[in-house]
């Protein structure tokens, strides 16, 4: 937003570009990058929906949630959920968290949790170096709109309940252009006689590829371990034929492991995941997948149990 007001505020203003420049070097590039990322949404949405236009997700929340996106909206009516789990987590966890986001402490709690957070994610501890430097950037008049504009995008998700430091991915240009600028101030600090700043500019980089290469071999030569989930969908994979795994949970079931999600076109999958219903409901599953090895999966067990499903 705060990108917004000031690209309309600079070719509305007396210092504003002529024409042919602001067309080549503004719409143009905004143009083609926004049609590319609605093609690239619409081929996502078409993919595993049916429907370019459609959000999946919006027709979950449509479908299934309680709790609304921002903070001053009304929870909707509680929908019929088929599945205990599912109702744990959309009212029992969704809904908990979203009246407690609405209350005094909560909000609060959850400002200062993401202020910690947003910096670990977008910077690490090396790269949060340089921020010891943001004092002097509100000093620095080159700083002063990328300062404006990443409070504005904090207080956007101050707004909503629910937040993961990727959704503000978007601002990841803005958030590295405010670093640089403390990284240029950080060089010009000085521990008395020695250039401590200019040592730690030099440093800093070369400890984060330093980092990142120890990552990637650590990674290599790490044994792959799937999830438990992940083992049996390979299992039911290796399989001849084409199997439906019925899942039965325990009744206090952590709603926050779910082993039931599909491939897009669940007809054509190798494997259909399905929890378990009871009677003449999972007999009608069955009836439906009569082509399948039907299985029963229990995630709970340890190891998680497959056995020959029988009704």
């Amino acid at each position: 937003m705060a990108v917004a007001v000031a690209l309309i505020r600079w070719v509305t203003g007396p210092r504003r570009p002529r024409a042919a420049v602001l067309v080549k070097q503004v719409v143009l590039p905004i143009a083609i990058l926004l049609m590319l990322t609605a093609g690239a949404m619409a081929y996502y949405n078409w993919r595993v929906y049916g429907s370019p236009t459609t959000l999946p997700y919006r027709t979950n929340r449509a479908a299934y949630a309680v709790s609304p996106y921002f903070l001053w909206q009304t929870p909707r009516p509680e929908p019929a959920y088929r599945h205990k789990v599912m109702r744990d987590f959309y009212v029992g966890l969704e809904l908990t968290v979203f009246q407690h986001a609405r209350t005094a402490g909560g909000f609060l709690e959850g400002g200062v949790r993401r202020l910690v957070t947003l910096p670990y994610f977008f910077f690490g501890a090396t790269l949060s170096i340089p921020l010891l430097m943001l004092r002097r950037l509100f000093h620095d008049p080159r700083a002063y709109f990328l300062m404006a504009a990443a409070a504005v995008s904090f207080l956007g998700i101050l707004a909503v309940a629910f937040m993961q430091p990727h959704y503000l991915a978007p601002a990841t240009g803005l958030y590295y252009a405010i670093l640089l600028l403390a990284m240029e101030h950080l060089q010009l600090y000085r521990l008395g006689a020695q250039r401590t700043g200019a040592f730690l500019v030099t440093v800093i980089p070369c400890v984060c590829v330093m980092l990142f290469v120890v990552q990637l071999v650590f990674l290599a030569s790490s044994p792959k371990i799937d999830l438990p989930r992940t083992q049996v969908q390979h299992m039911l994979e290796r399989l001849p034929g084409r199997q439906l795994a019925i899942v039965r949970y325990v009744p206090d079931h952590d709603s926050m492991d779910d082993w039931v999600y599909n491939a897009a076109d669940i007809d054509s999958a190798k494997v259909v995941w399905a929890r378990e219903m009871g009677g003449p409901a999972d007999r009608e599953l069955i009836n439906y997948f009569n082509d399948r090895e039907t299985w029963l999966v229990e995630p709970d067990r340890i190891p998680p149990k497959v056995t020959p499903y029988a009704p």
